[in-house]
């Protein structure tokens, strides 16, 4: 998993121990202070077995869900660097499988495209509405 695509040694250092270090000195740091609902709680807590069992469950559980989704979006909605990446994975000649290639390419193509025309019709818009703004301010300036 430290190796994938989205994921590199910082990654895994950033998300996984730095957050329980963070985590771990707030909890000792906030256990100083009687204002908590933890005050003096946290020795404690950490003499149970459960405490570990809890933390170590939910950090499988986020592991878990995150794979999950990754591998999902992965196999089932590939992207064309994806799909191509499978493609000379597995030894196969690229040429056999363009159609394919190209569909996917297409199909977030028009995705883009659809989104580029609709963002400048609106910024068109937009301009329109400043020019009118300006004339009718010089319009009003020259009376």
């Amino acid at each position: 998993m430290v190796f994938m695509r989205y994921y590199n040694m910082w990654n895994f250092i950033a998300l996984f121990p730095l957050s329980i270090i963070i985590y771990y000195a707030f909890i000792w740091v906030l256990n100083v202070f009687d204002f908590s609902w933890t005050y003096l709680t946290i020795e404690e807590l950490h003499l149970t077995h459960l405490f570990y069992l809890c933390v170590f469950l939910c950090v499988i559980l986020a592991f878990i869900t995150d794979y999950f989704v990754t591998s999902f979006m992965f196999n089932f909605t590939p992207t064309p660097t994806d799909y191509l990446r499978n493609i000379v994975r597995s030894g196969k000649r690229i040429e056999d499988y363009k159609k394919k290639f190209d569909a996917i390419y297409n199909k977030i193509a028009k995705h883009y495209i659809e989104e580029d025309m609709k963002r400048e019709e609106e910024l068109e818009r937009r301009r329109e509405e400043i020019a009118r703004l300006v004339a009718r301010t010089q319009n009003h300036r020259s009376s």
